[in-house]
């Protein structure tokens, strides 16, 4: 029983998280309306389409582990600061954040830098996958007979 007790104080939420609810899967749900299973199963295998399609998966997994390091090491360093202001933990002369706080910097800024790449991906991928006559179509309006379409709330483009 207080073996049970002890695992579940050492998984941390960050852990626990599946990848339905991580970022990267997030966007490819909302900008593509399809998982990475599916994206990676959708072209030709060796097309220019399915290349691409690989390289959104990638970049999409690739964001979802930066966003699981930085979580972890967040929700870690936060329990540290909890046990120092409730006089459980001993402070080390050196301080005590040490190197998680640049750690914690680094992971952020590779966070942000994976979404920036993710966003420009999956726009390079629509762009590359959309058929020329409906990207002529959204420059110059929808049809009559165009469906509307909802937009996007997951990386919305920048101008």
């Amino acid at each position: 029983m207080a073996a049970e007790g002890a695992s579940d104080r050492t998984e941390t939420p960050a852990a626990r998280r599946q990848g339905d609810d991580l970022p990267g899967a997030q966007a490819i749900v909302a900008r593509l309306a399809t998982t990475h299973t599916q994206l990676r199963h959708l072209h030709t295998p060796g097309s220019a389409e399915d290349m691409l399609a690989q390289l959104v998966v990638m970049a999409s997994r690739r964001l979802d582990d930066v966003h699981k390091q930085l979580t972890t090491l967040a929700e870690r360093t936060a329990d540290d600061l909890h046990r120092v202001a409730e006089g459980r933990m001993q402070i080390n002369s050196l301080g005590i954040l040490q190197n998680s706080a640049l750690a914690l910097d680094i992971l952020a800024a590779r966070r942000a830098d994976a979404i920036e790449h993710l966003k420009d991906l999956i726009h390079t991928y629509q762009h590359a996958t959309t058929p020329q006559h409906r990207r002529l179509q959204n420059r110059t309006g929808p049809s009559r007979d165009a469906a509307p379409t909802a937009p996007s709330a997951a990386f919305a483009r920048r101008p």
